[in-house]
């Protein structure tokens, strides 16, 4: 799957307050990608290096939250557990890497898939147990949001 980033793509960055989100977003920065936001619990109302707006989920400007996973790992049904009891608002998931063997050694050893727990189908039965909707690909992704959508650079409604 590949990610396609141009001089238009408005860039939110998870975790950005944390030390692999902040080495990330300079690097995005760096090569020229606009990085307009941040989202870390806890950490919202701040500017990250006075520049960058940070978010809670709670923020009245969020109307909805895109998860994107991978296989390997438990980190999306962790996630799924998040979303149970503490997220209200929309949530729209794709997880890459459905295609792969088990035991397949991927791109980093996070994915390598070992059991059930870290295959694509466990990850995207917890999700939906919790009424995240599910794209099939990123393409999907702004359709399974509902009415909001990303427009050349603004939001607008459906």
């Amino acid at each position: 799957m590949s990610i396609l980033v141009d001089e238009n793509t408005r860039l939110l960055v998870q975790g950005i307050t944390g030390g692999e989100g902040t080495f990330h977003a300079r690097a995005c920065i760096e090569y020229g990608t606009r990085v307009v936001a941040g989202v870390t619990p806890g950490k919202g109302g701040i500017l990250w290096e006075n520049k960058v707006p940070v978010f809670n989920q709670q923020d009245p400007g969020t109307e909805a939250i895109v998860l994107i996973g991978e296989i390997g790992g438990t980190a999306e049904q962790e996630a799924a557990a998040f979303i149970r009891k503490r997220v209200t608002k929309p949530v729209t998931a794709f997880i890459a890497g459905g295609a792969a063997p088990p035991g397949r050694r991927m791109g980093h050893a996070g994915a390598i898939v070992t059991g059930t727990a870290g295959r694509a189908e466990e990850k995207k039965k917890a999700l939906v147990v919790v009424g995240v909707r599910l794209a099939e690909s990123p393409a999907e992704i702004p359709e399974k949001i509902g009415g909001v959508t990303v427009h050349h650079g603004g939001r607008r409604d459906r």
